[in-house]
């Protein structure tokens, strides 16, 4: 009798594990659904952010001095033809493969356009990209966005990002724009856009910081602002600025930004995380990046592939 009588509490214990376990796994559940919308807001945001990384990058090429010839340093799988009506440099720039760092796919067309009487690497410098079903696909996940509009981009003091390191200290590149980004479940929406990239470092080991310009509201310091593939407003603001390195494929390293939503305001990415998860160290390259959410009382730590 004794025996059977310690045997009935055992099963009274075991009946409430299995009930704060069935607790604990349906919050689990619920706060999947709290995170999916801010984890693909993220997602889609690098996808852009890598784009506009991509576009300045080769207006640098074809814009090399007078403009008037093809890109000295033609970028991976794109063609141009170039043109002059008026006063005006015009870029044809068509893609059709992967960027030559091999982070992302790209199809589409760019046209750029620049005033013939100045030069790119003059300090003030003013050219404008048209963005016709610029198609950017990430490598790590495959997934396109397609851009359509314009941005306008300022060489703000002057100088050749191609002698960064040399002959030039630091080169400032500003852009500014607004588009439309249709995403793969084929929603499209409006995003602004105003980052500044400042390329310094010596030649080889390259650095390259991103900031945001932007202000909308209450908000400053923002890089992207605009609506989710859900159609609700948000603003993206850089904390500490973003840094990338020419030899770690130029993905970002180091810094950090915020994700407002309504109701979901204490969403934080932070760059510099490896496959483990876990911090880069000395000239290790990153792969990931930490996205800390929180919305209606729930919680959590993602980590994303760049």
């Amino acid at each position: 009798m004794k025996t059977r009588n310690s045997f009935i509490p055992m099963i009274r214990v075991m009946v409430v594990l299995l009930f704060l376990m069935a607790g604990c796994n349906k919050i689990t559940e619920e706060s999947s659904g709290e995170s999916s919308s801010i984890q693909q807001l993220t997602v889609d945001e690098m996808t852009v952010d890598g784009a506009d990384d991509d576009l300045s990058d080769d207006l640098n090429s074809f814009f090399d001095e007078g403009g008037y010839k093809s890109g000295l340093m033609l970028p991976c799988n794109v063609t141009d033809s170039v043109s002059v009506e008026g006063d005006t440099i015009i870029h044809t720039l068509k893609y059709h493969g992967a960027n030559c760092q091999g982070t992302r796919n790209r199809t589409g067309t760019v046209v750029l356009k620049m005033h013939s009487g100045q030069k790119w690497s003059d300090a003030g410098a003013r050219a404008i990209a048209t963005l016709k079903n610029f198609t950017v696909a990430r490598a790590s996940n495959n997934k396109p966005v397609v851009l359509n509009g314009t941005i306008t981009y300022v060489n703000l003091v002057g100088g050749r990002v191609s002698e960064v390191g040399s002959t030039v200290g630091q080169v400032i590149l500003q852009g500014r724009g607004s588009f439309s980004v249709t995403f793969d479940n084929q929603t499209t929406r409006i995003w602004q856009m105003a980052r500044q990239r400042v390329f310094t470092g010596a030649l080889g080991s390259r650095l390259i910081t991103t900031t945001g310009l932007g202000s909308d509201g209450s908000y400053n310091f923002l890089v992207f602002w605009g609506y989710t593939r859900s159609g609700t407003l948000f603003h993206s603001k850089i904390i500490d600025a973003i840094a990338h390195r020419e030899v770690c494929n130029k993905l970002p390293g180091t810094g950090t930004k915020t994700l407002h939503l309504p109701g979901a305001n204490n969403n934080t990415v932070t760059y510099g995380y490896n496959s483990m998860n876990k911090p880069v160290t000395g000239s290790e390259c990153p792969s990931r990046a930490k996205l800390e959410w929180e919305a209606t009382g729930y919680s959590g730590t993602l980590y994303l592939e760049l």
